[in-house]
């Protein structure tokens, strides 16, 4: 199976975690390794493997898929996008927003666990003030707080946010969950 780029990914998509999966959990840690893992890719000129993400289709709607595994990578890319999206603030940002990484509408490109879907939708807005409720609430403010710090000792946004879009990723999708 061959890799696929995140702009080709998110491409007229919809992802949906489905309620059995876990909620979200990664650390600054995590975050700082992806940050380290794109910026080696700019040094390198070249893109980064960032692992598999486990899909199954939806039976009603063609563009909807079940994240069965990767949830984590993907709502980190997420929150890392509209975050550099809200720093930069110029034409660009209208580029980036027609493919569709944060939402085509009103509706948003990820939908997390249920229990999630306000804050995490908050946070893509750019209001990083909501009050957590949960555990996966709270490490998601966590991130992205350290995603703002990490934006600030970036020299050059634009180029970072391009780099994510060449980041590549295996694709696997299933008919079924």
């Amino acid at each position: 199976m061959a890799t696929t780029k995140i702009t080709d990914l998110f491409n007229d998509r919809y992802f949906e975690i489905p309620r059995y999966q876990r909620g979200y959990a990664w650390e600054k840690e995590h975050i700082r390794d992806l940050f380290e893992d794109i910026t080696e890719a700019i040094d390198s000129n070249s893109s980064h493997y960032i692992g598999t993400v486990v899909l199954s289709k939806s039976a009603t709607d063609p563009k909807k898929f079940y994240v069965v595994d990767g949830q984590q990578r993907l709502t980190t890319i997420t929150l890392v996008i509209a975050q550099l999206l809200q720093k930069i603030q110029d034409s660009d940002t209208r580029i980036y927003q027609k493919m569709h990484y944060i939402k085509k509408g009103s509706q948003y490109s990820l939908k997390p666990l249920e229990r999630d879907v306000q804050l995490f939708q908050q946070l893509l807005d750019g209001d990083t003030h909501a009050m957590p409720q949960n555990k996966s609430q709270r490490f998601m403010i966590e991130a992205v707080e350290e995603i703002q710090n990490q934006i600030e000792e970036l020299q050059n946004p634009e180029q970072f946010l391009d780099a994510i879009g060449n980041l590549e990723i295996m694709e696997f999708i299933e008919n079924s969950e």
